[in-house]
Order: structure tokens, then sequence, then C-alpha cells
């Protein structure tokens, strides 16, 4: 199995997949047949991030067990 991608809360945005990672790591990625393209990675957020992202016209909001951070998208 193919692991580029930890435990993580999904959201769907268009045609692209929104991953918040356990460890804090937001990626953008495109579902495939066989797994996931990814396009990026950023590392947002500290450990224990269990809670799946929140998207709001453009803003992304993201939290974990000791903040939560408003994104604004492009």
């Amino acid at each position: 199995k193919d692991r580029q991608i930890a435990r993580a809360g999904i959201l769907r945005v268009g045609t692209k997949l929104l991953l918040l990672e356990e460890s804090g790591n937001l990626v953008l990625a495109s579902p495939r047949v066989d797994g996931v393209t990814i396009h990026a990675r950023a590392s947002l957020l500290e450990e224990m991030a269990w809670t799946i992202p929140t998207l709001v016209n453009k803003r992304l909001y993201l939290r974990d067990r000791k903040s939560i951070i408003a994104v604004e998208l492009p």
C-alpha cells in the first residue's frame, strides 16, 4: 500500500481533495483509481489535528488541540 498520506480528515473541493493529516500537514491532492496525486503539502499545525477542514467561501479553517487558524485561499 502507498503511505504518502497518514491518517487525515478529507474535504472535497471540486475535483481536488484537501487533506489535513493528523501531524498538521495540509495536503492538496487529486483522487485516482489507484490512489492520489499530491500537488502541494504545507505544515500548518502541530500534532493531533483531528478535525476535518472546513471551507467557508474562500476561507479554510483548520484546528488542532491547541489552536485554530484561518487560511485565505486564492
